[in-house]
């Protein structure tokens, strides 16, 4: 008699499962995220940064996407590969490349996603109820056939991150009419390393040609000026190497540790980049002043 008893239960238990599972996602719970949205993005003027999730070909693609007053104006693709250098690029969205604002990404899942997938509709909202996944496996596909949006990190303030995408876009857009070939000067070091570096980058079609530097030894009070070496030039980042090295050693720097510092010339290019530690009576600077980026 338990025995019966207990597979009743069971054959109950997984039919009531099997019936939440078969419920079609909520119509009013997304109208509900949408408006919920709609407050937010009036709070923030509309200008915000989210971070978009795809996955091809064993790739997996992060693009953070930076709007500003309702506009898309910069995106950076991540674009990671097994057993490959990572690769970053920094762009300005076509609307054909489906990088949309929020607000667009709800019209085109309400008009266009939902009515494709059906009851087969993944979504998925976060704790503030936002809109998280939207999307589903195409049926009879192969390969990657996910249709749809994944999010992430939506953060209605942009910060060191978001600055440096849209100054890197500028960058993109100067280098390309400069044929990838200019010069600029680094700065480095200072009275609490020891010393401090001048160096003067030089670069064709992407790759460092020459470096000069002027370094002073602030122990024995002297200078020197010297040429680098074919070994220490190919050691030596050109430009893109320093919007790396603002992505991935200033920018995840938390504020409450360190003070973090990525600023901009007029012309939008990166000009100061590095970390200081916080309460420092000394000269407490880690990174780079840039200057002088220009063509020859």
């Amino acid at each position: 008699m338990k025995r019966l008893l207990f597979a009743c239960c069971f054959l109950l238990f997984n039919a009531s499962s099997l019936l939440a599972q078969s419920q079609p996602p909520s119509k009013e719970q997304f109208q509900q995220s949408k408006a919920q949205w709609a407050k937010l993005q009036k709070q923030c003027k509309q200008t915000y940064a989210y971070t978009l999730l795809t996955s091809a070909h064993d790739r997996t693609i992060e693009t953070r996407v930076v709007v500003q007053n309702g506009q898309v104006t910069a995106a950076l693709m991540t674009t990671k590969i097994p057993n490959q250098a990572t690769q970053r690029t920094a762009f300005v969205p076509a609307p054909t490349q489906g990088i949309f604002t929020m607000e667009k990404i709800y019209q085109d899942i309400e008009q266009r996603i939902w009515p494709k997938a059906g009851q087969n509709l993944k979504i998925s909202y976060d704790s503030e109820g936002i809109l998280q996944e939207a999307g589903y496996e195409r049926v009879g596909c192969k390969g990657d056939c996910y249709e749809g949006y994944r999010i992430k990190d939506i953060r209605l303030k942009l910060g060191i991150q978001e600055r440096i995408i849209l100054s890197m876009v500028k960058w993109e857009q100067q280098k390309a009419q400069w044929n990838n070939t200019y010069y600029f000067i680094a700065i480095s070091g200072g009275k609490a390393a020891g010393y401090s570096s001048e160096r003067t980058i030089y670069v064709r079609n992407g790759k460092v040609i020459k470096v000069s530097e002027v370094r002073v030894n602030y122990k024995t009070n002297t200078s020197s000026r010297r040429l680098y070496t074919r070994t220490e030039r190919s050691k030596t980042g050109n430009l893109d190497g320093f919007y790396t090295y603002a992505l991935t050693k200033v920018a995840p720097v938390s504020p409450d540790k360190k003070d973090v510092y990525f600023k901009t010339g007029e012309s939008g290019l990166i000009s100061l980049v590095g970390t200081a530690l916080k309460n420092c009576e000394d000269d407490c600077f880690t990174g780079y002043t840039i200057a002088r980026i220009r063509s020859f």
